[in-house]
């Protein structure tokens, strides 16, 4: 139980730290609604969001989501100016995110073999919409060889 949570608090981890004390992030209380899906592996994702982390102006979009014990997280450091709603970004830069993890085993986008892009169509203090792909490389000593591929993948958010 304890290995299924420790890819959600490193993911969580960054999103709380990328922003700096004068910030002033928004933290998204309550239950988040909306949608988080993908094809894992060539199999229908669709995850029950555990955790969601916003900012406006620079500052960070995160979510996470579990479905079936296989969890997928993104993040995305908006004050890289590169990564800006309307756009594309890339999910192996040191600016964003993309995990999968399962069983305590863990594949990160920038891991071996990793690729992959996240289009951000929207997000304001409202919510957030977009697609994603990405394969993932196993991280050292924590994963089988070999890559995950996640595709088809969509959120839309209501903060």
């Amino acid at each position: 139980m304890i290995r299924r949570f420790v890819p959600l608090l490193a993911t969580l981890s960054l999103l709380l730290t990328a922003c700096s004390s004068d910030d002033s992030p928004t933290d998204v209380g309550g239950d988040p609604s909306g949608t988080f899906t993908a094809m894992v592996d060539g199999q229908t994702w669709t995850g029950e969001i555990q955790a969601l982390r916003t900012g406006y102006n620079g500052f960070v979009f995160g979510v996470v989501g579990l479905d079936g014990g296989i969890e997928i997280a993104l993040s995305v450091d908006t004050s890289d100016p590169d990564n800006q709603a309307p756009g594309t970004v890339d999910l192996t830069t040191g600016s964003t995110g993309a995990q999968i993890s399962e069983g305590g085993d863990i594949w990160y986008a920038v891991g071996q073999g990793g690729s992959g892009t996240l289009t951000l169509n929207s997000l304001d203090t409202n919510g957030a919409s977009g697609t994603f792909s990405f394969v993932a490389g196993p991280v050292a000593n924590s994963a089988p060889e070999g890559t995950r591929s996640i595709s088809n993948g969509s959120f839309n958010l209501t903060f």
